[in-house]
């Protein structure tokens, strides 16, 4: 559950991936497309780590740390879905608000590898 939880945040974290993947589509025609739900639906549902990080400390959560930063980016997301979740994957990322999105997955990224 941790390494999908990571992956996730690699990928909320990496612009030039949210491009090629959710505005030029790369890797649409081969049947599968990894879009902002399904990574929603992963750190919200699936985990639960962004809908509870508390819950996940021991689980998929290592520290206080961790949860710290896990409660920063549920917030920072929070705001994308307030903000209209009927926009397009290109439309969320093009918000201004996205970056926080962006930097707070980094932030959660730091802690985690310094860490260890």
């Amino acid at each position: 559950m941790r390494s999908n939880y990571i992956e996730c945040l690699r990928h909320l974290a990496d612009t030039t991936w949210q491009k090629r993947m959710w505005v030029e589509l790369e890797g649409k025609d081969d049947g599968y497309q990894e879009d902002l739900d399904l990574i929603l639906t992963f750190l919200y549902d699936d985990s639960q780590v962004l809908h509870s990080p508390q819950a996940a400390l021991g689980y998929v959560l290592s520290s206080p740390s961790e949860v710290q930063t896990a409660q920063s980016l549920d917030t920072a997301l929070r705001r994308i879905i307030d903000a209209g979740t009927t926009s397009s994957d290109a439309e969320v990322i093009a918000m201004p608000i996205w970056r926080d999105v962006v930097e707070a997955a980094k932030n959660v990224l730091d802690v985690m590898r310094d860490e260890g």
